[in-house]
């Protein structure tokens, strides 16, 4: 047996193995960059499988449903970051002398903590098991002898020494008064002053007063040396080598700090539900709502809900990929990053900012975002062809891709030949996904187009619902006017202010 892992179907041991088949660029487009720590984020490269899904949204549930579990989690993280400053000591140790000194608290450490965790078996779910997993570690023979041989040794030893550390420093104390000069008289007769510490700084732990210590305290330097020989091979080394539980410092990191992300969406009105895996290819969202509307401080109650059907055959339909086109302003890019981050939060089994949804796995997630850099048109459209044919190459039916107006910085001819080769590619290999486009001309082909509704008889008034439409008749050139600013009242009131100038 082996620690179990909070987030993989395999031991802890193989965790730090995981592949992260999802580019760094996918949270940053889809704007979750700043709302989670890195380390956090770098879980959302790590699609989970089928079976590993309803694992992490059980943990998920415990997290957002109650106070226990959290603090349950907050108080071994504590543990866990306690327990790895004083490994850490034992480990950087210089001398033997040092390591049997260090031993000992480290290993108690890793009792107390052991305990801990067994204390999860009284939850449901991936808790439940880690805990009862401890709470077998705990009745195993070594561990119990480990256990007793550990308090006897600390019940003997001499009263009037009381080691404890803290940071990278050993104070003593002797009934909880300060017993300085008393360490300092014994260093000067061993003839060790130079162990003696600047009258403003504790004792730090070195090869010096190592020495010292085991030499006025010989018997118990004595009798941690025969646990330290007697126990080291139990935990250091193989499968329950202490310092595997390292790695669950990153887990509960995670799980923490992306509970608390959805717990902020949650007390902001946005819909959570965890999605079911789907069996079939599909994507199905009801009342998806893009969550990084949260910040811009939009009340979930405040965004207009879409859905989404994808699906390898619906109807008679391949509806895996779509063109999704419309009036600039009307939301098209939000309902893009809406499916996307709902995709990325289910293959992290996370919560998903929607009222219902049946998703099924994927090997990777690639998106393709206008990039921030500044470009001549050539430049840019340079740039952006690379990068979509990187993600081309990667693409199968098994991976889902977001293009964002994709090859847009170029002329109009060029942009649709290298638009349409796209968006047939993807299409033809099976992929899932959506292209926003401004090009009326790659709409009512086979493959199915999304359009952003306008009121038109409200002065074009943006609804901000996605619906399935046919060939669309307009480019929306108007819009891409008004965003370069390159229509009529745009070029008037530049063309005034010019003449302005020149008075």
């Amino acid at each position: 047996m082996s620690y179990p892992s909070f987030l993989w179907n395999q031991p802890l041991r193989l965790c730090a193995e995981t592949e992260e088949t999802i580019p760094e660029n996918v949270p940053a487009d889809l704007m979750l960059t700043g709302e989670m720590k890195d380390s956090t984020l770098a879980y959302f490269r790590k699609p989970c499988s089928a079976e590993e899904i309803p694992p992490r949204q059980g943990l998920f549930r415990l997290l957002l449903n109650g106070e226990s579990f959290r603090e349950r989690l907050r108080d071994l993280a504590e543990q866990l970051s306690e327990f790895h400053r004083i490994a850490g000591f034992f480990d950087r140790a210089e001398s033997q002398t040092e390591r049997i000194m260090l031993f000992l608290p480290a290993i108690g450490r890793y009792l107390t903590l052991a305990e801990s965790f067994a204390e999860l078996e009284r939850y449901e779910g991936r808790a439940g098991e880690i805990g009862a997993y401890f709470a077998e570690l705990c009745a195993r023979d070594s561990f119990r002898q480990a256990a007793a041989e550990y308090a006897e040794l600390i019940r003997n030893r001499r009263p009037e020494l009381l080691y404890t550390i803290r940071g990278t420093e050993v104070t003593a104390s002797e009934g909880g008064e300060m017993t300085k000069a008393k360490l300092e008289r014994y260093f000067t007769e061993m003839g060790v002053p130079e162990a003696i510490p600047n009258r403003k700084a504790s004792l730090r732990v070195n090869e010096s007063t190592a020495l010292a210590y085991a030499g006025v305290y010989y018997g118990f330097h004595a009798a941690s040396e025969r646990f330290y020989t007697k126990f080291a091979d139990t935990f250091l080394t193989g499968e329950d080598d202490i310092h595997l539980l390292f790695i669950y410092m990153d887990e509960i990191g995670f799980l923490r700090d992306a509970a608390e992300y959805f717990l902020r969406l949650s007390d902001a009105g946005y819909p959570l539900t965890y999605p079911a895996v789907s069996e079939n290819r599909e994507v199905v969202l009801h009342g998806i709502v893009d969550a990084s509307l949260a910040k811009r401080d939009l009340r979930g109650s405040d965004v207009v809900p879409n859905d989404l059907l994808m699906a390898a055959e619906a109807h008679g339909e391949h509806l895996s990929f779509y063109i999704v086109t419309g009036a600039n302003g009307g939301g098209k890019t939000t309902f893009l990053r809406a499916c996307g981050l709902a995709v990325l939060f289910f293959l992290t089994g996370c919560p998903v900012t929607a009222e219902s949804a049946r998703i099924c796995t994927f090997d990777a997630v690639y998106t393709h975002f206008p990039a921030n850099e500044s470009f001549e048109n050539s430049g840019r459209f340079v740039n952006e062809a690379n990068r979509a044919e990187e993600i081309i190459g990667k693409t199968s039916d098994r991976t889902f891709v977001l293009f964002n107006e994709t090859y847009s910085g170029t002329d109009e001819k060029k942009s649709e030949d290298y638009s349409r080769r796209l968006a047939d590619t993807m299409y033809e290999r099976g992929a899932f996904g959506m292209f926003v486009t401004h090009i009326h001309a790659l709409t009512g082909s086979r493959i199915p187009t999304l359009a952003a509704v306008i009121d038109e008889s409200d002065d074009n008034r943006r609804t901000y619902k996605i619906k399935r439409v046919g060939a669309t008749a307009s480019s929306f050139a108007a819009d891409i006017l008004e965003k370069y600013r390159l229509d009529r009242m745009s070029l008037k009131r530049r063309l005034e202010a010019e003449g302005e100038r020149h008075v």
